[in-house]
């Protein structure tokens, strides 16, 4: 069975729209998360400025210090130390 070209039309532009949206939503979070505003993401939708976005994104600061609450290790920077046995203590 062969689908007709109307269908193929549609499945490869929903293909292709799953292609875009997946990363530009991706990079949206990005860029809110950090402080930026989320339209900064549609460069990455241009073909040579895309590079330079991600780049930037990266090996930037963010603009908001507060950005990842917890310090750059997030969650697993609010661990509680281990307690330490003294000597001589009790065990329960």
């Amino acid at each position: 069975m062969m689908l007709s070209f109307e269908a193929f039309q549609a499945l490869l532009l929903a293909t292709l729209s799953l292609l875009i949206a997946v990363p530009l939503i991706a990079c949206w979070k990005l860029c809110r998360r950090t402080g930026r505003p989320g339209w900064l993401s549609l460069l990455v939708l241009v073909p040579v400025l895309n590079v330079v976005a991600i780049y930037w994104y990266v090996l930037s600061r963010p603009a908001k210090p507060d950005a990842y609450p917890g310090g750059i290790a997030g969650r697993h920077a609010a661990r509680p130390e281990p307690a330490v046995r003294r000597r001589g203590a009790e065990t329960a």
